[in-house]
């Protein structure tokens, strides 16, 4: 379960990473 709430708390990390990423290569 801790495995789980690690990736609960990574994934919208990485999410709002990769749009910040592409709304500057804009």
């Amino acid at each position: 379960m801790f495995f789980i709430n690690i990736l609960t708390l990574l994934v919208p990390i990485l999410i709002a990473m990769a749009f910040l990423t592409l709304v500057e290569r804009k």
